[in-house]
């Protein structure tokens, strides 16, 4: 993927599993500290990004095979309406961040049933 500025930013992989109480994500972060991660929800989307730099000390050698991202990434997962930030639950431990979203009812998520007379 490529921004508006012309830079090249890398998409993680991403499940996404949808159990009776919640949403969970799981984002495949190889080798990125939690501290090279941020998590945003804007509107109905939860944005995932960072920048990642690589393991030290190997800035001036040569890249025989690089198979592994570096750089930025970003990825964006389009949240049903409804769903409140204050409980929304995130960690990122071994390479794997794993973001937890309570479902809304769906009075939250602007869902009404109409009763037909």
């Amino acid at each position: 993927m490529t921004t508006a500025e012309g830079q090249t930013v890398w998409r993680p992989a991403t499940d996404i599993v949808e159990t009776d109480n919640e949403i969970v994500v799981h984002v495949d972060l190889p080798g990125v500290s939690k501290e090279e991660v941020n998590v945003d929800m804007i509107k109905n989307e939860l944005v995932i990004s960072g920048s990642h730099k690589g393991p030290e000390g190997f800035e001036s050698a040569t890249c025989r095979v690089r198979e592994r991202k570096i750089g930025r990434f970003r990825k964006i997962v389009q949240l049903p309406s409804g769903v409140k930030p204050d409980n929304i639950q995130a960690k990122c431990e071994n390479g794997l961040l794993e973001i937890k979203l309570p479902k809304p009812s769906d009075e939250q998520a602007g869902r009404h049933h109409i009763q037909l007379g």
